[in-house]
């Protein structure tokens, strides 16, 4: 949604995520185009419609045919081929993917939104970063504690979205009509938030983003 300048879009075709979500035993991944250097799309493109642009892979919307080759040669598995509406009935298929919100004078959107800072662009410098941070980690794993007084190096701190998430309390449920009242009649069985349960449900919010419409699921009776 950070994509669609943080509003939603009117119909479930309009939605078109660049960001694809893997979900596996209980487990959950956010996959995105990795803007390979040597990319494994470029090179399958029959009508030269992916091309490298500066330090990114972009898709010329223009010239794709939606054959899906690159669908195919992906070894990430975040290519897409999307299908929009066009005049007089027609469709067209085309290569749908990250562009790392070009013309987006902030950057990445979901980079901006991500409330768990698990998301980063990384440049050449970042990359160097990372490395000299993993070198530092797997030194002090090697260090066993009676070879120092003192601690070598400490773990950076989590990001305080990361934090706010750890303190966070579960969510409350609605208080339920007891069994001996709800078997007299078919009205509501669950009672609506207290002023003080609703501004305690209120403060588990961890504002990702400005949202249109705001959904509840409820547990079902």
């Amino acid at each position: 949604m950070a994509h669609n300048e943080e509003q939603h879009v009117l119909t479930p075709q309009r939605f078109l995520p660049r960001i694809t979500v893997i979900k596996a035993e209980g487990q959950r991944n956010a996959i995105t185009c990795r803007h390979c250097e040597d990319a494994p799309c470029v090179r399958s493109c029959p009508n030269d419609a992916i091309a490298q642009s500066g330090d990114s892979v972009q898709v010329r919307q223009e010239k794709c045919i939606g054959c899906k080759s690159c669908m195919v040669a992906c070894p990430f598995g975040v290519m897409q081929v999307v299908v929009t509406p066009q005049a007089a009935g027609l469709v067209k298929a085309s290569a749908h993917k990250c562009d790392l919100c070009q013309g987006r004078e902030a950057g990445p959107a979901c980079v901006e939104n991500c409330p768990a800072q698990a998301l980063t662009l990384a440049d050449d410098e970042t990359l160097i970063t990372l490395a000299k941070q993993r070198r530092l980690r797997s030194a002090c794993q090697e260090v066993q504690p009676w070879q120092r007084a003192t601690p070598l190096c400490s773990q950076p701190n989590a990001g305080a979205k990361v934090r706010q998430m750890a303190m966070t309390p579960p969510r409350g449920e609605p208080d339920k009509l007891a069994a001996e009242v709800r078997k007299s009649h078919f009205e509501e069985i669950y009672q609506p938030f207290t002023p003080q349960q609703a501004q305690q449900q209120a403060a588990r919010c961890l504002t990702c983003g400005e949202h249109q419409y705001l959904r509840m699921d409820l547990p079902a009776a």
